[in-house]
């Protein structure tokens, strides 16, 4: 296993940077990106894409950014895409701690590493990212993550058609997507 070349004490100053940074910052990102997307005239107050609604998806990404157990419980998702999807391209975003139970699956074609913490800490890492994956030219993004707002933000900056994640009336990642999971019952 590869670990990260510093203390186990800056890991926890730096995932509380990070929780501090999603909680106080989160927020405004998304509205200021929505509303410059909103301005250019690239959402409609439904969805962002619009109308468009495609079925037959070549290039699908997942990210799950927090937990390993989680991450475990994505499989039978994947395995499900597999079979609606034969011929398409599965790929996963997770952080180095969740890629080893992702690693070497049948069902995924690649797993790319978003080292949050490490080499990709920062706005500079986050846009390395981000670019990353634009190249990639991804058609779905399902976003499994609950709470992490900047991942919606990421999955919007990569320029998918379609993006599938949670929404909740307290997190507001709702903005981003143009398919919405409702937590809080509504």
């Amino acid at each position: 296993r590869d670990f990260p070349p510093f203390p186990e004490r800056d890991i926890k100053l730096r995932r509380r940077f990070l929780r501090f940074a999603n909680k106080t910052f989160g927020t405004w990102v998304i509205l200021i990106v929505f509303l410059f997307a909103k301005i250019r005239g690239a959402l409609t107050l439904t969805a962002i894409k619009g109308n468009r609604r495609k079925t037959n998806f070549e290039n699908i990404l997942l990210i799950k950014i927090v937990g390993v157990g989680d991450t475990v419980l994505m499989l039978p998702s994947i395995k499900k895409l597999r079979k609606m999807y034969p011929g398409t391209k599965i790929s996963v975003l997770v952080t180095p701690l969740s890629s080893g139970v992702l690693i070497g699956q049948p069902l995924i074609d690649n797993v790319i590493i978003y080292d949050m913490l490490g080499k990709h800490k920062g706005v500079s890492g986050f846009l390395k990212v981000v670019f990353k994956l634009r190249k990639r030219r991804f058609d779905l993004i399902i976003d499994y993550e609950q709470h992490i707002k900047l991942i919606t933000v990421l999955s919007y900056l990569t320029g998918a058609d379609t993006i599938i994640g949670f929404d909740n009336s307290k997190v507001h990642r709702g903005y981003l997507l143009t398919h919405k999971i409702c937590l809080d019952g509504n």
